[in-house]
């Protein structure tokens, strides 16, 4: 009897003898959700003995987390309510000492699939400090550092899956509360008022011309949906706020329509957060389309740009979700509004926690076929959704002189093949491919030049980049539209520019390498400056900081060529090269060059308040360079060569240092009479705006 006792006390004493020996340490995430909500893509809590999911759904009894009456605990968290609450059943449980022991052993010892799985006796008595005789352990300092290692994990899971956390404020408030330039977010709508509704949803004429103008100018850049999963989304929005009535287009009339990407199998979400992320989806691209429209901050336009996105903002917490596909494409949408208008929210934040959701979905890398199947539709969605992703990592990052957010090394996903809910032709396709591929060519020369060290033959370095982007102009289609065309080109001279820089592996250039960065500079502002004309730039802030950069690369190689080179005879190259580079400079290019890159600051400053202080940066700049490289100089010794490094501009010699401004205020520019007249227009028109709020 006493050796019965004795048994029984050792394998489960009670929590007044030493609770801390029933605490499973070891932290897994075996499953995320039960199998009915990972089927149908729906949140599952974990709870016991079944999810709400499933409760709500009348199949409690069936939820395969109460599997054999044991349950699957999604993280540490969870497992510690579930233990609290058998604990409580068993202090308030009139029955035998051994029904009470089952209770309380239920956790740690029967479940061999849950968070701690079954542990061997020595390794429990090891976690207690002492073995079965009382001598201290010498595998406790391992266990220890193994419940280290392996409850770092906790902070994720707690993010998305912690019951806990649905009491505080949500996601979407988060991230638009951080991301917020200068709008004020609106409060969330309740989707029973269908008269509210209705006053924010535009005409359904309207709406469809919008849309229409979405996917005919802005969706190209970046087709990360199905255009038909939109306008499904677009009946059941219209359809719903009007009380069933029917919106009759030929667009809606498909048989089983294809659903936006992510939602291939189910909705993913029950029918009332379904039309309240349909409503969120139509009216935000209705406002990107409106803002696409805008050419001015100020203008009508743009101020309905506006109204239709805060009133997007109303369904935010049926769309902007926390590690899922839907809440993915959401902060997508957000980022393409914000690069349309970068003064009232930061894409720069936004694409932070895109990319971090992608990773945490595992988006960055293809699952490997014997591991896991996946269908065509789901694979082609994770990819699409990554590399709109990427490219607006990138265009970031490279633009602004930031570092990425995800390294190359770590990315294995292929390019989406765009086979799937699209109705562009090949070549379009194509085009959409060598995109995404010159932005990896992109990548690599910014990590390789601007972010490493430097390189043990960075000559040979360039060589091999040069080689590899000329590869991936050669397979651009031959019958691409001009458009298309024109895109194309402005990434292949923002990739030579990116290669002739100065930079950190190489601060001073050859006379070659100088002619190159000359030629690509100036071409990329002619290109672009027809791209600005036609209103076709929809990256405002990422596009001011590529034509400043552009803008110093001109004045930066004019004076390096011209005043600064033959003087150098340390630098490879014979004299007659250098002449010739020299001779074919033209002031006539320069003047040119500049005065496209302060027609481009000035036409995008009218989209973004900071961008005017940009755009009177670079006025001022180039202004004293200009002047200073056209005065006539008699000879060019290496005393005047010093005088004048010492009057030109810093940005200019220490160009190789240059990262795009990424915020600007009125400090940073010296306030002569210009600037003293604009900050005065800005105070009269701040006090405009106070008495009209009144």
């Amino acid at each position: 009897m006493q050796a019965d006792s004795h048994t029984s006390s050792r394998s489960s004493p009670l929590p007044s003898h030493n609770p801390l020996s029933h605490v499973s340490l070891t932290v897994k995430q075996l499953q995320s959700a039960c199998v009915f909500c990972k089927a149908r893509k729906i949140r599952c809590d974990g709870q016991l003995p079944a999810c709400s999911g499933c409760r709500k759904y009348g199949r409690a009894s069936s939820c395969s987390l109460n599997e054999d009456g044991q349950g699957f605990e999604r993280d540490y968290a969870t497992y510690l309510q579930a233990r609290i609450r058998r604990l409580q059943v068993a202090l308030h449980k009139d029955g035998n000492p051994r029904q009470q022991e089952s209770a309380l052993r239920r956790g740690p010892v029967q479940d061999q699939h849950g968070p701690a799985g079954l542990m061997p006796s020595s390794v429990a008595a090891s976690i207690q400090g002492s073995e079965p005789g009382g001598r201290p352990s010498l595998v406790q300092k391992s266990q220890i550092d193994r419940l280290i290692s392996e409850i770092g994990a906790l902070p994720i899971l707690a993010s998305s899956s912690d019951p806990s956390c649905l009491d505080g404020p949500h996601l979407a408030t988060i991230v638009l509360a951080a991301a917020s330039e200068s709008i004020v977010v609106p409060s969330v709508i309740d989707l029973n008022q269908l008269d509210e509704i209705r006053a924010l949803l535009p005409r359904v004429e309207t709406a469809r011309k919008l849309a229409n103008q979405y996917f005919a100018r802005v969706y190209p850049r970046l087709p990360f949906f199905s255009v038909q999963g939109f306008w499904t989304h677009f009946r059941l929005a219209y359809d719903d706020s009007t009380s069933g009535s029917s919106v009759q287009d030929d667009t809606f009339h498909v048989e089983n329509p294809p659903r936006l990407a992510g939602q291939e199998a189910e909705d993913g979400l029950n029918r009332v957060t379904n039309i309240g992320y349909s409503y969120f989806t139509v009216l935000v691209v209705c406002a990107i389309s409106t803002a696409s429209l805008s050419r001015n901050v100020d203008s009508v336009i743009s101020r309905s740009a506006v109204e239709a996105f805060l009133a997007a903002l109303r369904f935010r917490e049926h769309a902007v979700l926390p590690n899922t596909i839907a809440g993915l494409q959401a902060i997508l949408f957000l980022i393409q509004y914000a690069t349309l208008n970068p003064s009232q929210l930061n894409a720069w934040y936004l694409v932070g926690v895109g990319m971090r959701i992608c990773v945490d979905l595992g988006l960055h890398q293809d699952p490997s076929a014997p591991s896991l199947q996946m269908s065509a539709s789901v694979l082609e969605t994770r990819r699409r959704l990554f590399w709109s992703m990427y490219s607006f990592d990138r265009s970031i990052s490279l633009g602004t002189g930031r570092p990425c957010e995800i390294s190359d090394k770590v990315i294995h996903v292929d390019v989406p093949n765009f086979s799937i809910g699209s109705e562009a032709t090949e070549d379009e396709i194509l085009g959409y491919r060598q995109r995404y591929h010159v932005l990896k060519l992109q990548s690599l020369a910014y990590e390789k030049l601007y972010m490493s060290e430097r390189p043990h033959n960075p000559a040979g370095l360039v060589v091999e980049l040069l080689e590899q982007f000329q590869d991936w102009a050669r397979d651009n289609p031959i019958s691409m539209s001009e458009h298309a065309r024109i895109l194309l080109r402005s990434e292949w001279l923002q990739g030579l520019m990116l290669l002739y820089r100065p930079c950190r592996a190489i601060q001073k250039r050859t006379p070659q390498d100088l002619r190159e960065l000359w030629d690509a500079s100036l071409s990329f502002a002619k290109t672009y400056r027809g791209l600005v004309e036609a209103n076709e730039i929809f990256y405002v802030q990422i596009a001011s900081a590529k034509v400043y950069t552009a803008g110093l690369a001109i004045i930066h190689a004019y004076w390096q060529l011209r005043y600064v080179q033959d003087a150098d005879d340390d630098l490879p190259g014979s004299n007659h090269e250098q002449a010739s580079t020299v001779a074919s400079l033209q002031s006539l290019d320069l003047w040119s060059g500049v005065a496209d890159v302060n027609f481009m600051l000035r036409s995008l400053s009218d989209r973004w308040e900071e961008g005017r202080l940009l755009a009177k940066k670079f006025e001022k700049l180039s202004t004293a360079a200009v002047e200073l490289l056209m005065r006539p100089q008699i000879r060019q010794s290496e005393d005047t060569i010093q005088e004048m490094e010492s009057r030109m501009p810093n940005e200019v010699v220490q160009f190789w240092r240059h990262s795009a401004p990424t915020r600007l205020h009125l400090v940073d520019i010296d306030r002569d009479r210009d600037g003293a007249r604009n900050e005065l227009q800005e105070l009269i028109s701040e006090i405009t705006n106070v008495k009209s709020a009144r």
